[in-house]
């Protein structure tokens, strides 16, 4: 089922600021970051020259619970729930579980976690 239209937008605006500040103070260059919507989700990419996309997180929403959960991409090509931050209303809460990242799970070594 698809998220709700005002929680989705909240959490757009979120991701978009995001992406700007990161992008804006070259954390994460050569590549810069970019998000894309599924029905049910929203994913953060690195992109990187020449026009690759790396999968970093997955923010999934849950109609059953009403709130959004973090999902990292792991070496099996499949998205795996992140335990280390649980399911929450807050969608800003996520991306600083993002931000933070004290396994390396969002972060290629090649391009370090962005200070926050």
């Amino acid at each position: 089922m698809a998220v709700p239209e005002l929680v989705l937008r909240v959490a757009e605006k979120q991701l978009d600021l995001y992406c700007r500040e990161q992008n804006a103070a070259g954390r994460t260059d050569p590549g810069r970051l970019a998000w894309e919507a599924g029905v049910d989700c929203l994913t953060l990419t690195l992109e990187r020259p020449p026009l690759t996309a790396e999968p970093l997180a997955r923010f999934r929403y849950s109609t059953e619970l009403g709130q959004w959960t973090l999902h990292y991409h792991d070496t099996e090509d499949r998205w795996r729930l992140y335990l280390n931050a649980g399911a929450t209303l807050e969608f800003s809460r996520l991306l600083k579980a993002v931000d933070c990242d004290p396994f390396n799970f969002f972060w290629p070594e090649s391009s370090p976690p962005p200070e926050v």
